[in-house]
C-alpha cells in the first residue's frame, strides 16, 4: 500500500514538473524574441541615425577691416572731445569738434561777396534791359541795404547816361538846325543869283543908249558875283552840315552800345567772379563741416593721441584709432593638418566665443570664407597648421533684450560641418581599421 503511494506521487510530482516547464517556455521565448527585436531595432536605427562630423579648430575674434586712422586735412584748435578710449561708436557719430570760427568768418565773408556779385548783375541786365531790377526775396531779406545801394547804383547809371545822351542829343540837334540854315540860306542866294542875272541881262542893252551907268552896272555885276561866291560856299557846306549831323546822331548810337558793352563785359567779369567765390564756399562749407569729426564705421575706439581742449591738431595728423565692428565677425582660427582634408569655402559651422559661456549664450552660425594655401610654422609647438577664417551671421549675443558685444582680441571655439555618418559607421569603424591593419604588423 505504501508503495502504491510512493509511485503515485513520483508520478504526480513529474507531472507537475512538466507542467511547469511547459509554462515557463513561452515567457524565455518572449523575452528572447524581444531581445531579438530590441537588437534590431537598434541597429534600425543605428544605421539611419546620422551624427555631424565635426572639425575643431581655435582661435579669436580679428577685425575685418584694418584700424582706421581718423584725421583732418586742415588741422586747428580742439573745441570739444565727445569719445573717450574704450567707447563703442556708430558710423557718422560725432567724436569731437573742431573751432571753426575762421571758416565761418571767412564763409560770412565770401557769403557777403557773393550776394553783391548776385546784386551786381541783377542791376546790370535791368540796365541793358532797359527795365526795372527785381531782386529775389531772399536777397531783399538777406541784405537790404546792398539791395538798396544797387537801386541807387541803378538810377545814378541810368541818370548818367540819359544826361550824355541828352548832350549827344543837343549836339545833334545844333548840327539839323546848322543843316537847315545852310539849306535856307543856298535857297535864297539861289533866288538872288537868279534875280540879279536876270536884272543884269535886262540892263546891259540900256548901257548903249545911256539909260544905264556903267558904274550901276558894274556894281550889279559885282554884287551877282558876290552873291554866286557866297552860293558855292553854302553848297559846299551843307555836305559837312550833314556828316556833322549823322556823326552826331551816330555818336548817340555809339554811346548807347558802349554804355551796353560795358555793362555785358561787366556781367561775364562777375560771373567768372561767381564761379570762384561759388567754389570758395563750397571749399569754406566743406571746412566747417569737416571741423565735426566723424565715424567712418561701427567700431570701438582704439587709442586717441589728443585729449586736451585747446589742443592743436596738425594738419593731416592721426587723431584717434577705431577698431571696425561690422554686422558680422571674423573668426581667424588654425586646423591641423589632419583635419584639413574635407575643408572648403562655404562650409558651415558654428563658434563658441570662451568668454560667454556656451551653456547660457549659446553659439554663432558662421560660414568658412577662406583656408590658406600652405601651412604656418606655430613657433612655440614647433608644428605646421592651416589658416581658416570663418564669418558670422551675427555679430553678438542677445540675452533678456540686450546685446552683449564681440570684440577684436577674443578667444574662440570653432567647429566645422564636414559631413554626417550613421551610428552604425561610426561603432563599425574600429572593426574596418582593425580590418584594414590585420596581418600587416612585421
Amino acid at each position: 500500500m505504501s508503495r502504491l503511494r510512493r509511485q503515485d506521487v513520483a508520478l504526480v510530482s513529474a507531472r507537475e514538473a512538466a507542467r511547469r516547464r511547459h509554462v515557463r517556455r513561452p515567457v524565455a521565448s518572449i523575452l528572447l524574441w524581444c531581445v531579438v527585436l530590441l537588437v534590431l531595432s537598434f541597429l534600425f536605427w543605428a544605421d539611419h541615425a546620422e551624427i555631424d562630423e565635426v572639425t575643431h579648430a581655435e582661435g579669436q575674434v580679428v577685425p575685418s577691416q584694418k584700424t582706421q586712422k581718423i584725421q583732418n586735412l586742415e588741422g586747428g584748435i580742439l573745441a570739444e572731445l565727445l569719445i573717450g578710449e574704450g567707447d563703442h561708436v556708430k558710423k557718422d557719430q560725432v567724436l569731437l569738434r573742431i573751432d571753426s570760427t575762421l571758416h565761418e568768418a571767412n564763409l560770412k565773408k565770401n557769403r557777403g561777396e557773393f550776394l553783391m556779385l548776385q546784386a551786381e548783375i541783377i542791376r546790370m541786365k535791368a540796365e541793358v534791359d532797359q527795365k526795372v531790377p527785381v531782386f529775389p526775396k531772399e536777397m531783399i531779406e538777406e541784405n537790404r541795404v546792398l539791395v538798396a545801394n544797387q537801386m541807387a547804383l541803378f538810377e545814378a547809371r541810368k541818370q548818367e547816361l540819359e544826361r550824355d545822351l541828352s548832350i549827344l542829343k543837343l549836339q545833334s540837334t545844333q548840327k539839323g538846325q546848322e543843316l537847315v540854315e545852310l539849306q535856307t540860306r543856298r535857297d535864297g542866294l539861289k533866288n538872288s543869283v537868279r534875280l540879279l542875272t536876270k536884272e543884269l541881262s535886262l540892263k546891259q542893252p540900256l548901257l548903249a543908249d545911256g539909260a544905264v551907268s556903267p558904274t550901276e552896272l558894274l556894281q550889279l555885276e559885282r554884287l551877282l558875283s558876290e552873291k554866286q561866291s557866297d552860293l558855292a560856299i553854302t553848297e559846299q557846306s551843307i555836305p559837312r552840315a550833314k556828316s556833322a549831323m549823322v556823326e552826331a546822331e551816330d555818336r548817340i548810337n555809339k554811346a548807347k552800345l558802349a554804355f551796353i558793352r560795358e555793362t555785358l563785359s561787366g556781367i561775364d567779369q562777375r560771373h567768372a567772379r561767381l564761379e570762384n567765390f561759388q567754389e570758395v564756399a563750397a571749399s569754406d562749407e566743406d571746412r566747417i563741416r569737416r571741423t565735426e569729426v566723424t565715424a567712418p564705421m561701427d567700431g570701438i575706439v582704439k587709442r586717441m593721441f589728443l585729449n586736451t581742449i585747446g589742443g592743436i591738431i596738425h594738419p593731416g595728423e592721426t587723431i584717434l584709432e577705431i577698431t571696425p565692428i561690422e554686422d558680422a565677425l571674423i573668426i581667424e582660427a588654425w586646423v591641423m593638418p589632419k583635419d584639413v582634408a574635407f575643408l572648403r569655402p562655404g562650409l558651415p559651422g558654428a563658434v563658441t566665443i570662451t568668454a560667454y559661456d556656451r551653456a547660457i549664450y549659446g553659439t554663432l552660425e558662421a560660414t568658412l570664407i577662406s583656408l590658406s594655401a600652405d601651412t604656418f610654422e606655430d613657433k612655440e609647438k614647433g608644428v605646421g597648421r592651416y589658416r581658416i577664417q570663418m564669418r558670422t551671421t551675427e555679430n553678438g549675443f542677445v540675452r533678456f533684450g540686450e546685446k552683449l558685444p564681440i570684440i577684436p582680441g577674443m578667444t574662440a571655439s570653432v567647429e566645422l560641418m564636414t559631413g554626417k555618418k550613421t551610428v552604425l559607421d561610426y561603432l563599425l569603424k574600429p572593426i574596418w581599421r582593425a580590418k584594414y591593419r590585420a596581418m600587416r604588423e612585421r
